[in-house]
């Protein structure tokens, strides 16, 4: 049960808000009132870019500042759950960005999730991948192929520090009308399992679905 806290949580988040005076957003759109100028639809336009591009960065940083007042007491966790609506794991996975990537490791024109790919490296190779990348123009995907090549480099070359290589497997055990459903399923939830390792964590990944005995 969530904590008192004098009133309900989800109530300080407004269903809609205005910008700019004739700009409304909801959930599902914008509402455009009177007549905007010019320079008001400026505006708008460019905050909304913006919050595209850095809705992420600022609910890690909202997050990590949340957590860091200890004069909120229980208070914290409510706040947190009510407003992103978030699992505890998605939660977990922002909490851990914004130790691993401080501000002065993020890389501007870089997009949020090529810095979850780059989050489990040292701070300075972090910078180097995220700049590299930007240059590159290379999308999430082709930096992670990146990282993960550079990876094997270091680990056949002996140039890696203090890395050790281990095999972890995994075992989901789900239900299902049909064998094929359940091997989908179970192939789904692993690919989620993995999808939510800090990115560079895995070299390779094999998925192998056996017909459990009853």
């Amino acid at each position: 049960m969530a904590p008192a806290t004098g009133r309900n949580p989800e109530a300080a988040l407004p269903a809609t808000f205005r910008l700019f005076r004739c700009f409304e957003f909801t959930d599902t759109g914008v509402v455009v009132h009177q007549r905007p100028t010019f320079d008001e639809a400026e505006s708008a336009l460019g905050f909304t870019l913006r919050a595209v591009k850095g809705s992420g960065f600022w609910i890690v940083d909202l997050i990590h500042y949340i957590e860091s007042r200890e004069d909120w007491g229980d208070r914290r966790e409510a706040l947190i759950s009510a407003h992103t609506g978030l699992t505890d794991g998605t939660i977990s996975v922002y909490r851990s960005l914004g130790k691993s990537l401080p501000p002065e490791n993020r890389v501007e024109g870089v997009d949020f999730g090529h810095h979850h790919v780059v989050a489990s490296l040292e701070p300075e190779e972090q910078v180097e991948w995220l700049e590299k990348s930007k240059a590159e123009g290379w999308t999430q995907t082709e930096l992670r192929q990146e990282v993960r090549a550079a990876k094997r480099v270091n680990l056949n070359s002996g140039s890696a520090r203090d890395v050790q290589q281990l095999e972890v497997v995994l075992h989901v055990s789900v239900e299902a009308p049909s064998y094929t459903k359940a091997a989908t399923l179970a192939s789904a939830e692993v690919k989620r399992l993995i999808k939510n390792l800090p990115g560079g964590l895995i070299l390779d990944a094999k998925v192998a679905i056996v017909k459990a005995r009853k």
